[in-house]
C-alpha cells in the first residue's frame, strides 16, 4: 500500500479543482476535474504520480525536466509549455482535447500522445 505525504496532501489540495483520489494500490492519483500547478517554479510533481485527470492538466511556465509522473489520461487539455522539456517521455498517451508544449527545449516528439 502506497501512501502520500502531508506536503503532497496540501500540493493536490491547493492545485486541484474538483476532487482527487489515490489508489492505494498502484500509488496513482486521479483527479475527477482540473489539475493546475502552473507558474510554481517546480522541477518535478513532487513524488506524485498521476493516473487519469478527467478534465484539464496545466504544468506550464515551470521548470521541468521531464514529465515522469505525469497522468496516463488527461480527458481534455493537457498543458506544459514554457518549462525546460527537452523530451516528451511520459507524456499522457490519451488526450481527449488539445495538447500544448511549446517553448521547452525538445529534440523530438517521441512520446507524444497518439
Amino acid at each position: 500500500m502506497k501512501g502520500i505525504t502531508k506536503e503532497q496532501e496540501n500540493f493536490l489540495n491547493k492545485c486541484t479543482n474538483g476532487n482527487w483520489e489515490l489508489n492505494t494500490e498502484s500509488g496513482l492519483v486521479d483527479i475527477l476535474g482540473d489539475f493546475n500547478c502552473s507558474r510554481m517554479g517546480l522541477s518535478d510533481f513532487m513524488g506524485i504520480e498521476f493516473g487519469n485527470i478527467s478534465g484539464s492538466f496545466n504544468c506550464s511556465h515551470n521548470k521541468l525536466t521531464s514529465l515522469e509522473g505525469a497522468p496516463q489520461k488527461v480527458g481534455e487539455t493537457f498543458y506544459c509549455y514554457n518549462n525546460q522539456l527537452v523530451s516528451l517521455e511520459g507524456a499522457p498517451q490519451e488526450v481527449g482535447g488539445d495538447f500544448y508544449c511549446y517553448n521547452n527545449q525538445l529534440v523530438s516528439l517521441e512520446g507524444a500522445p497518439q
